[in-house]
């Protein structure tokens, strides 16, 4: 059987498929950055609130976890209080998102910079 180069495989069964190994940031500094960048205390992550703009920055934060750890769907989950079901349509709607709006797009370049 051939083997499948492991950036292939992460493609195949991740929406996120620019996964870099060589390239890893901590989920502390990644909740960290999201939440300064819009202002917002850390504990509202793991709360209970389902205020769109808090929706969206949970959403962001599932996104670069997911990008930028080794973490499974349901660490994410965990992190931020939501089924692991929740974190996969997170991340699903952002990289949609991305694809859909320039604005978001170059928001989301701009959270990537202050984590790299």
């Amino acid at each position: 059987m051939p083997s499948i180069d492991p950036m292939i495989w992460v493609g195949i069964v991740s929406p996120v498929r620019w996964y870099d190994p060589n390239r890893i940031i901590s989920s502390s500094k990644i909740i960290t950055v999201v939440c300064a960048h819009f202002d917002i205390e850390q504990s509202k992550i793991t709360g209970k609130g389902r205020s769109r703009r808090l929706v969206e920055i949970r959403q962001i934060i599932c996104y670069f976890l997911k990008k930028y750890t080794r973490l499974t769907l349901e660490r994410i989950g965990l992190l931020v209080n939501r089924d692991h079901s929740t974190v996969t349509y997170s991340i699903s709607e952002i990289g949609n998102r991305i694809k859909l709006y320039m604005e978001v797009k170059k928001e989301m370049e701009l959270i990537e910079s202050k984590l790299i």
